[in-house]
């Protein structure tokens, strides 16, 4: 029976911040003033004043000035949003420059001039005649700023979509942080499932509901397990135990679902790097978790296969949990009861093979006191004397 201080250790670390979740579709502006110098080759100019303004809605995008190489930047832009720059500075004629795509850098050649301010008035009108304007373009550039228009519309879809998911995110984090913390694993597990359900491949936020669900589910089990326990009930030990194998196995089919969007994700999905980290690390140290807690009670998923369904789910648990954490003696003997048991359900000759294998290489490097080792010597002696099978090396 587990003591109840060991859970306090147990929880120390059980939630994990959203962190990294954030909206889609920001961009990024930037560009170089140059002044051509008297052999008209450009130089670029420092501290000259460059204010940021969308025409799309009433809002300023903050102002910066140029470095020493005339350079400047705005980050955090929506890419739909359409944006003027008014370019000032002292001896130098104001200008009001269309952005015309956001992410394409943006270059200004400045003239001598008062070193007057562009208000944000002069910046408007100067963007409605803009508009006005387009009816003077090339078909070919009415083209082009209809699909640009178009894809802007796409964009904005997309990022209205993202902000709605983010407020999801955002609430069911919360609603789920809280019934954990008020020992409702229940709520907490379908609140943590429901933030995963918003978007499953989203990088950002998938892995750490996913990990959070996990933790929870864990936190279940051993809450189940210790209260039978306490009772020394033996009917209620064995259906508390069966109950704890379930979510034990979701547990790692989770934190191991976290791990495998976490390490696929494209450099471009990487929101936070720092959290992208974190979010791998949870994985890994949630299924550690979850297979030494399994260990202390000698809870194996393999015992409690009722159906060619748990059987597959048992087996792919074990695998994948076997590609992050190589050579676990519980993951190899648990793999290799597994697949006993499905080969039983599905009658593929090839899972035992893969049973013994499994087992040969658990029995080869599980420490003597391991409590798995004499139910892996009997399928052992089992699958070479009345199959006729050969253990073969594992790869």
């Amino acid at each position: 029976m587990f003591r109840k201080n060991f859970f306090v250790t147990l929880l120390l670390t059980a939630l994990f911040a959203v962190g990294g979740i954030s909206v889609f579709g920001q961009a990024t502006t930037e560009g170089t003033v140059f002044k051509k110098n008297a052999e008209g080759a450009d130089v670029p100019v420092e501290g000259v004043k460059v204010d940021c303004y969308r025409v799309d809605v009433n809002q300023t995008c903050r102002s910066t000035t140029t470095d020493s190489k005339g350079r400047f930047t705005f980050i955090g832009l929506p890419v739909a949003a359409k944006v003027f720059l008014a370019v000032s500075g002292t001896g130098f004629a104001p200008q009001v420059v269309p952005v015309v795509k956001l992410g394409q850098s943006v270059v200004v050649s400045l003239e001598d001039g008062d070193g007057s301010v562009p208000t944000e008035d002069e910046v408007r009108q100067a963007a409605r005649a803009y508009a006005t304007n387009k009816g003077e373009l090339t078909e070919a550039q009415k083209k082009e700023i209809e699909e640009l228009e178009k894809k802007r519309a796409e964009i904005a879809a997309k990022n209205e979509k993202a902000q709605r998911n983010n407020e999801q995110w955002q609430t069911f984090l919360k609603e789920g942080n809280d019934a954990f913390n008020a020992g409702d694993m229940d709520t907490a597990i379908e609140k943590f499932n429901a933030g995963y359900e918003v978007d499953k491949t989203f990088v950002g936020a998938a892995p750490v509901f996913l990990n959070n669900k996990a933790t929870a589910l864990r936190q279940r089990a051993v809450s189940v397990y210790n209260a039978a326990a306490k009772s020394k009930d033996r009917a209620q030990i064995d259906k508390a135990r069966e109950a704890a194998a379930k979510d034990f196995g979701d547990a790692l089919e989770a934190a191991n679902e976290s791990y495998r969007l976490s390490t696929n994700a494209k450099p471009t999905e990487i929101t936070n790097q720092a959290n992208h980290k974190k979010n791998i690390k949870n994985s890994e140290d949630s299924i550690k978790d979850v297979l030494r807690i399994m260990g202390q009670i000698n809870l194996n998923l393999a015992t409690y296969i009722g159906t060619e369904e748990d059987a597959t789910r048992a087996v792919a648990a074990y695998k994948d949990t076997l590609k992050i954490i190589p050579n676990n003696p519980d993951v190899l003997s648990g793999l290799g009861l597994a697949l006993f048991q499905s080969s039983a359900f599905k009658g593929i000759p090839a899972e035992k093979q893969e049973s013994l294998n499994y087992l040969d290489h658990f029995m080869k490097i599980a420490p003597k006191d391991h409590k798995m080792r004499t139910a892996a010597a009997d399928l052992i002696a089992y699958l070479t004397k009345e199959e006729k099978l050969k253990p073969q090396k594992i790869n």
